[in-house]
């Protein structure tokens, strides 16, 4: 009975992967520059953590990158697209 239990606890949480290759550190950071921020090694750090993909291939920003961009002053619209970007 409790395999069971685990079971189905399973099959309700959503499964949530690192995102694929059509999206890129360099379109995180080409998106931050053309917003007019400054790039350096801080922002490429945070780009660096790829989106989080979730079930039916929806997207999700990883935290990493949008709290690492916020912390240095990006906005967090900004920071936002730029993280599914990344």
């Amino acid at each position: 009975m409790a395999a069971l239990s685990v079971v189905a606890v399973a099959g309700v949480v959503p499964v949530v992967a690192a995102g694929s290759a059509h999206a890129t550190t360099a379109q995180c950071v080409n998106y931050l520059g053309s917003q007019g921020y400054a790039i350096g090694p801080r922002v490429g750090a945070a780009c660096a953590f790829r989106h989080l993909t979730g079930p039916f291939d929806s997207k999700y920003p990883n935290p990493n990158c949008y709290s690492r961009l916020v912390a240095i002053g990006v906005t967090t619209s900004h920071a936002m697209n730029a993280c599914l970007k990344a």
